[in-house]
C-alpha cells in the first residue's frame, strides 16, 4: 500500500514539475532518497572458507528458537568462496552457515549491511578472522578467550551430581559458585569493553545464578542451594524480548531448565511450563514459540508418565488458543494425537486387549490376576526384542511367584516364526497374538517401537508405559520390595 502511495504521489509530482523547476528539483532529491534507503536495506554476506570443495552447497541459516530456518543457499566457487546477498535487511538475531561434512560457523547479525570473513573448515572457530565488522569481531574474541571457563564449571557441576556425600556436594558448591562469580565478572568486563547490543545479550543470557558467599555458609544445604539457583536461573531471559529468542543461549536456557534442572515429573513440569508461558504473554512471538515447543517437547517421551505433558499443553493451549502457524491440517493432526494419547495416560485403565494365543483361544489382559502385570508388544524377529525377551524371561521367572504376571503379544504377521520362537525359548506365560492385524494394535497402543512395555497394577491401571525394560525391573523391585 504505502508504494502504491508513493507511485501516486510521484506521478503526482511529475505533473505539477511541468511548472516548477523547483519541484522538480526536489523529485530528484525524494528519488535519490529512496534508493539509498533501498540500497541501506540490502546485505551481503561474503566468507573465504579453505578446504571448503568447488561447488559445494552451503545454507544461510537464521536461529528460532530450536529452529534453523533455511534463508538462502549458495554455492562454494572454485577459490572456496560463498557469497549470500538479498534485498531485504535481515532481521537482527544469530545466523549459522552450514557447509560440507556438518561444519558450521556463526555470525551475529544486528546493523550490518556487509559483513566479510576467511577461516579453515578444519578448525573454524580458532581460525576466523573477521575482515570489517567489529561486532563479529569481538564475538569471535569472546569464543577464542572466555568461553573456554565454561569446561571447568561443567566439571563442578558434574562433581557435584556425582558426590557420594552432603559434605562433598556443598565443597563442589562453593567451588562452583566461586567460579561462576568469577566467570560473570568476566563477562560483564567483556560486554564493558564490548558494547555491541547483540552480543551483550547474547552474554547475558549465557550467564548463570551465583548466591552471595555469605548466604552460602550460613545453614546450607544442597537442596537449598539447587532451590535458589533454579529460582534465578531465568533472571537473563527478556521475554518480551522478540530477537532473545534468536540467539542460541535462549534456547539452551529454556530447555536446561524444563528438562534438567526441573524435576522430571508431571506436576512439576506443567507448573514451570504455565510460568513460561505466562511469563512471555506480552510478546506474540515467543509466546507462540514457547507453547509449540513445550507441547511437542513431551511428545513421545520416553520419560515415564511425561506424555500427561504433551496433552495438558495441548488442550489448555496449543488447540485452545488458535494462532497463526496452525492451519487445518496441524490442528487436526494434533487433535488426533491427543485423542490417541488420553486413554494411555499413566492411572487410567489399560484399553481393552483381548487377543488369542497359538492355538486360537481367547486371552484378556483384564482378566489376569497378578499384582501386577508386564505387558510386552514383541516382534520375535526384531533384534532388539531378542535381546530384551531373555531378560524378562529370568526375571519373571524371579518374581513370578510374588504376583507379577507377563502378558506378550507379538506384533508381527508369520505364525510359524513366533510358535518356533515361543518353544524354543519356553516361554510359558500368556503369550498372544494379532496375526491378521485386526485390531489396530499400533495405533491404540501408540507403538512406534518395539519391544514396548506397560506396566499395570491388580486392577489393570496403567503405573508405567514406553519405559526400558531395565527401567520397569527397577520401578517393580522398589514395589515389591516395599510390600
Amino acid at each position: 500500500m504505502k508504494c502504491d502511495m508513493a507511485k501516486g504521489l510521484y506521478r503526482k509530482m511529475r505533473r505539477l514539475a511541468k511548472h516548477s523547476i523547483l519541484l522538480g528539483l526536489l523529485i530528484v532529491s525524494l528519488l535519490s532518497m529512496h534508493a539509498a534507503s533501498a540500497q541501506s536495506n540490502a546485505y551481503e554476506i561474503n566468507c573465504e572458507i579453505k578446504g571448503l570443495e568447488s561447488g559445494s552447497l552451503t545454507f544461510l541459516l537464521y536461529i528460532s528458537g530450536n529452529f534453523e530456518l533455511k534463508k538462502l543457499q549458495a554455492f562454494a566457487d572454485a577459490k572456496s568462496k560463498i557469497k549470500f546477498t538479498g534485498s531485504e535487511k535481515l532481521r537482527p538475531g544469530m545466523y549459522k552457515i552450514a557447509m560440507q561434512g556438518s561444519k558450521t560457523f556463526n555470525l551475529l547479525v544486528d546493523k550490518q549491511t556487509r559483513i566479510d570473513v576467511k577461516a579453515d573448515i578444519q578448525n573454524l572457530v580458532p581460525t576466523m578472522v573477521v575482515l570489517n565488522d567489529e561486532e563479529n569481531k569481538a564475538y569471535y574474541q569472546y569464543l577464542n578467550t572466555l568461553d573456554i571457563h565454561q569446561s571447568k564449571i561443567d566439571t563442578l557441576k558434574s562433581a557435584i551430581r556425582n558426590a557420594k556425600t552432603t559434605e562433598d556436594s556443598l565443597q563442589l558448591i562453593k567451588e562452583g559458585n566461586s567460579a561462576i562469580i568469577k566467570f560473570n565478572e568476566l563477562k560483564a568486563d567483556f560486554i564493558n569493553n564490548h558494547p555491541f547490543p547483540l552480543l551483550t545479550k547474547m552474554i547475558n543470557l549465557s550467564k548463570e545464578p551465583t548466591m552471595p558467599a555469605e548466604k552460602l555458609e550460613k545453614k546450607m544445604t544442597p537442596s537449598k542451594y539447587l532451590a535458589y539457583y533454579k529460582a534465578h536461573f531465568l533472571d537473563p531471559v527478556d521475554f518480551n524480548d522478540s530477537i532473545t529468542m534468536h540467539l542460541p543461549q535462549f534456547q539452551e536456557k529454556i530447555a536446561a531448565y524444563i528438562l534438567s534442572i526441573t524435576a522430571q515429573v508431571p506436576d512439576s513440569v506443567w507448573k514451570e511450563d504455565k510460568f513460561l508461558i505466562a511469563s512471555s504473554k506480552k510478546n506474540k512471538e515467543m509466546n507462540e514459540y514457547l507453547v509449540g515447543y513445550l507441547t511437542f517437547c513431551y511428545d513421545g517421551s520416553r520419560i515415564n508418565g511425561m506424555d500427561e505433558i504433551f496433552v495438558k499443553m495441548a488442550t489448555n493451549y496449543f488447540l485452545k488458543d488458535q494462532t497463526y502457524w496452525k492451519d487445518t491440517f496441524v490442528f487436526d493432526r494434533m487433535q488426533m494425537r491427543v485423542t490417541d494419547a488420553l486413554p494411555l495416560l499413566n492411572g487410567n485403565k489399560m484399553p481393552t486387549l483381548i487377543l488369542q494365543d497359538k492355538d486360537g483361544d481367547w486371552h484378556s489382559v483384564q482378566d489376569g490376576q497378578g499384582k501386577y502385570t508386564i505387558v510386552v508388544f514383541w516382534d520375535p524377529d526384531c533384534k532388539h526384542c531378542q535381546k530384551e525377551i531373555p531378560v524378562l524371561k529370568e526375571y519373571y521367572n524371579r518374581v513370578h511367584m510374588n504376583g507379577v504376571d507377563v502378558f506378550a503379544v507379538n506384533i508381527a504377521t508369520e505364525k510359524e516364526i513366533w510358535t518356533k520362537y515361543l518353544e524354543e525359548n519356553q516361554l510359558d506365560w500368556t503369550n498372544v497374538a494379532d496375526l491378521n492385524r485386526q485390531f489396530n494394535l499400533f495405533k491404540t497402543f501408540d507403538i512406534v517401537s518395539y519391544p514396548q512395555f506397560f506396566l499395570l497394577d491388580k486392577d489393570k491401571n496403567i503405573v508405567a508405559k514406553k519405559i526400558d525394560l531395565e527401567s520397569i525391573i527397577r520401578m517393580l523391585d522398589d514395589k515389591l520390595s516395599s510390600r
